[in-house]
């Protein structure tokens, strides 16, 4: 529930149940008075404020502080009305909750009404209880267009920064600028604002002394003579499309009249691996760039090929990439025996042995040397 802050006489409405010790526990209780009740209120961090209870002569009586009047035993049960005090709901805090103890023999509860305090008044449609809006804004009934053209016409108003032509305009029409034609639009920039103060004086000369624009223009040019314009009539190293594509492309590339996209789909997979492998194996090159094991192998067929065990003994300290891959499957596959100072490694066939270490513990340390 919400009141507005200072509001005065201001009634609300509770309702009692039978408790426990009732005939019908939890049911509508009627026929309590304000004898029966022990009225209080407590504020937002301040203490609690005795209610002295009063009799109401009737259900739509005056205000009384305090008053309590059962409604209508008959059609609402148990709904009852009491008057606040108005220092309850006075101003600088934001809740209050308003609580009726009934008395014990009564055998019925009214639970704690909690009210906040708002400084907002909700029945106010007008202004809602605020007092801080402008006036002229609050009140205006024109719309925006009328405020800005008559009222606000000063040159240090929002109407005065607009220019005479618009500002004393009575009305805005949509239509102006609907039924602008696009041709309109293209004479207006090549003919009419072709000054350099103006949209169409920023254009050059070749696109602002154009009385029309032929679409035809751009559909009609073909897809050699978009390739041939940066080989032929941008040539030149002063030329923004030349300069930065044919100069800066090899003679082989640079040169060609045409682009054959067949040059590309045709290539098979073997041809690109030799290329990279044989003709462009330059340091400077793509194929340069990969370390010698690489770039010299023809396929990649032997490094997946099958091998059996490693060769008796372990690797060297500089072993291949194919040595440490089987030493590692032998040490992973293979079984192995360990006695109380040496253990070895056999192959595939346990009597082969291929490679022992020396063991040895202590009772906190377990150490084995290296394979040999």
């Amino acid at each position: 529930m919400t009141i507005t802050a200072g509001a005065t006489d201001q009634t609300i409405y509770v309702e009692a149940v039978e408790d426990v010790g009732g005939t019908s526990p939890g049911e509508p209780k009627t026929g309590l008075i304000n004898t029966n009740i022990t009225g209080s209120y407590v504020r937002t961090r301040e203490a609690r404020v005795a209610i002295t209870m009063a009799t109401l002569a009737a259900a739509s009586a005056t205000h009384v502080d305090g008053g309590f009047i059962e409604v209508d035993a008959a059609n609402t049960p148990g709904l009852y009305r009491t008057d606040l005090p108005d220092a309850a709901v006075a101003t600088g805090l934001p809740e209050v909750i308003a609580f009726y103890e009934v008395a014990t023999g009564s055998n019925a509860l009214i639970r704690p009404l909690r009210i906040q305090i708002s400084e907002l008044d909700l029945q106010d449609g007008a202004a809602a209880g605020l007092t801080n809006l402008d006036a002229a804004i609050s009140s205006v009934a024109t719309d925006v267009w009328v405020q800005a053209l008559t009222v606000s016409t000063a040159t240090t108003t929002f109407g005065g920064v607009l220019d005479i032509a618009v500002s004393s305009r009575a009305t805005s029409n949509v239509a102006d600028f609907n039924n602008v034609a696009a041709t309109e639009i293209w004479a207006q920039l090549t003919s009419v604002s072709t000054a350099t103060t103006t949209f169409g004086g920023i254009l050059d000369a070749t696109i602002s002394s154009r009385s029309t624009l032929a679409s035809t223009d751009l559909n009609d040019i073909s897809a050699s003579a978009v390739w041939n314009e940066p080989l032929a009539a941008n040539a030149t190293a002063t030329t923004l499309y030349g300069g930065l594509i044919q100069l800066q492309l090899d003679a082989a590339v640079s040169t060609r009249a045409t682009s054959n996209v067949a040059d590309f789909n045709n290539l098979s997979a073997t041809e690109v691996w030799a290329q990279l492998t044989s003709v462009s194996t330059a340091t400077t090159t793509f194929g340069g760039i990969l370390d010698s094991p690489i770039s010299s192998r023809a396929n990649a067929a032997d490094i997946w090929a099958a091998t059996g065990d490693t060769a008796t003994g372990p690797p060297p300290l500089d072993p291949t990439r194919a040595q440490q891959m089987d030493w590692a499957y032998s040490l992973s596959r293979n079984a192995s025996d360990q006695t109380a100072d040496t253990k070895t490694v056999f192959g595939s066939a346990t009597t082969i042995t291929l490679a022992t270490a020396a063991v040895s513990a202590s009772t906190s340390i377990f150490t084995r040397g290296t394979y040999g």
